[in-house]
């Protein structure tokens, strides 16, 4: 956790832009689903990158937690900065720690479910309205091309591994996988899903 924050202090894990492949595929199969009013949240917002484009989009009920209060801190004052937005929850949790009083349309999850050690996918799915909407990126499999730094994540969880365990809770409605190329060699490095509530 420590060096989780020591990596935002030093400005490593700062992005200036939201994860192109996850806001993709949100524009393409998500937005229609949801609206302004809809209740959203990002499970591992770090800045904020992506809490910043629903921003954008008009939407008003936007939630954020990451682990790092770092992450938080820098979340807030961009938000803060650019829109003075007080429809923007942002909190620092530990996953396993979390406890929300309200239930969500639509979670945003950019790797944190890769990351959290021992994830039931039932407190996620209790996370959600009925029908709600899971959108993930995730780790595919163990990669060629991604070697995860044991020194900032003690756990990686794969799809390939929890996909049995979320179609207990949820029906996976799309999946996407995310190759990258390592000296010429086509490797599935992640891939984003999204899953419906049951």
């Amino acid at each position: 956790m420590e060096l989780i924050n020591e990596g935002y202090l030093q400005g490593l894990e700062i992005n200036l832009f939201p994860e192109s492949e996850l806001v993709s595929l949100f524009n393409r199969k998500v937005k229609s689903l949801i609206n302004n009013q809809s209740n959203i949240i990002e499970f591992g917002c770090g800045c904020g990158n992506n809490i910043r484009m629903l921003v954008e989009y008009g939407y008003n009920n936007i939630s954020g937690f990451d682990i790092s209060e770092r992450a938080i801190d820098i979340a807030k004052t961009m938000i803060n900065n650019k829109y003075n937005n007080t429809n923007v929850n942002l909190f620092s949790s530990d996953f396993n720690k979390l406890e929300l009083d309200k239930k969500y349309d639509l979670i945003i999850d950019r790797a944190c479910i890769t990351h959290v050690k021992d994830i039931k996918f039932e407190k996620v799915a209790n996370c959600l309205e009925t029908n709600g909407i899971l959108l993930s990126c995730c780790f595919f499999e163990k990669s060629k091309t991604y070697i995860p730094r044991p020194e900032m994540y003690d756990t990686v969880n794969y799809f390939t591994d929890f996909k049995e365990e979320i179609e207990k809770y949820f029906n996976i409605t799309y999946i996407e996988k995310c190759y990258k190329n390592l000296n010429g060699e086509k490797d599935i490095n992640y891939v984003n899903f999204i899953a419906v509530k049951k």
